[in-house]
């Protein structure tokens, strides 16, 4: 789905989302109209939506780990150092 939307993100507001869901092979569109449309709020999006507003993100990509905040998007070794440090109980930092 993610290089569905890449590809045509130029018509974006001009296609319905149904028509994404088929380019990426999606096959029923309808269950997947209705989950894009569910407009309930998954507790864990809701504590992302918190902890982005308290650290004044303003878009994506953001990636938090814990409450680490990388504010570029970090290599794979400074991600796994992070990892790393997080399962060691080593203080935050904001990178």
């Amino acid at each position: 789905m993610v290089d569905a939307l890449y590809q045509k993100q130029d018509s974006f507001g001009l296609r319905p989302w149904s028509s994404y869901a088929r380019d990426a092979g999606i096959r029923d569109t309808v269950s997947f109209v209705q989950c894009a449309g569910d407009t309930v709020t998954i507790p864990a999006i809701a504590r992302g939506e918190a902890a982005a507003r308290k650290l004044n993100l303003m878009g994506t990509p953001s990636i938090l780990l814990n409450d680490w905040h990388f504010g570029s998007t970090p290599t794979q070794p400074q991600l796994v150092q992070a990892i790393d440090d997080v399962l060691a109980g080593r203080s935050s930092y904001r990178r």
